[in-house]
């Protein structure tokens, strides 16, 4: 008989200094994992949050705004804009869904960040609630409504476009150089060292009850930044991140 391997989009460990790390792989029913490791973390002594979106393509909107609730107890998490008035309206945030203590947060992104991981990003950027650090994501932010033809098929047709709280567009339109969300802190990497970052999530979820050994010579840039921005926060003092920009940054494909 085959074995059915359920995949955990949420995965968290305590890091070094009292900083806890969340790996979202994708916005799927997420916030009874998340809440539950969010707890575990901060029981444990927990200063600070990094919570990493890289390689997130997006998933449910509905996942998305709830996660940045936890994280902001007012404002605008998103707004739609469309042709018409019934394609135009703002999430807002509820206060009684707010963690408490509230953290420190930093959140990883990349080019293949897309979607609901853009509209989270924007919506802690705008409202200064976390630091943004590593690539521009890639800039999906359309809304598509599904439309049934005869043939039993549907036709999506985008009927309007996702915006952030300070009214950016997150979808990346033809032609132009500002699209998804822009890095506060801009931290490039390159394939081979995004291979050897996927190499070692895959060994992660292989090994179990033990850490894996990193891949030869391998440094995760962003996560050093990012813990870099966090433990400045923590300490209230500047960071010390250098921007690493190169030449020929590693292209992201969409599926």
């Amino acid at each position: 008989t085959r074995k059915i391997i359920v995949l955990k989009s949420v995965k968290a460990r305590m890091l070094p200094d009292s900083i806890g790390y969340i790996r979202i792989t994708d916005f799927s029913k997420i916030m009874t994992s998340f809440d539950a490791e969010v707890k575990k973390l901060v029981d444990e002594g927990a200063k600070g949050l990094v919570l990493d979106l890289r390689f997130n393509p997006g998933g449910l909107l509905d996942e998305c705004v709830e996660l940045a609730d936890r994280f902001l107890d007012e404002g605008v998490i998103v707004s739609t804009k469309g042709r018409t008035e019934d394609d135009r309206r703002d999430i807002t945030a509820k206060k009684d869904d707010t963690l408490k203590p509230a953290l420190p947060l930093v959140v990883l992104v990349n080019g293949a960040s897309a979607s609901a991981s853009e509209i989270f990003a924007g919506a802690m950027k705008d409202h200064h609630r976390a630091a943004i650090v590593g690539e521009r994501t890639f800039g999906k932010g359309s809304v598509q409504t599904p439309y049934p033809l005869p043939d039993g098929s549907h036709l999506k047709i985008t009927t309007a476009r996702y915006y952030t709280p300070s009214g950016v567009s997150v979808h990346r339109e033809e032609g132009t150089k500002e699209y998804g969300i822009a890095p506060d802190f801009t931290v490039e990497m390159s394939q081979e060292e995004y291979g050897k970052l996927m190499k070692k999530w895959n060994d992660e979820r292989v090994v179990k009850g033990e850490k894996p050994a990193d891949p030869d010579g391998f440094k995760d840039f962003q996560l050093e930044a990012g813990l870099e921005v966090l433990r400045a926060k923590i300490e209230n003092r500047p960071p010390k991140v250098e921007a690493r920009v190169l030449t020929k940054p590693a292209k992201v494909q969409e599926d």
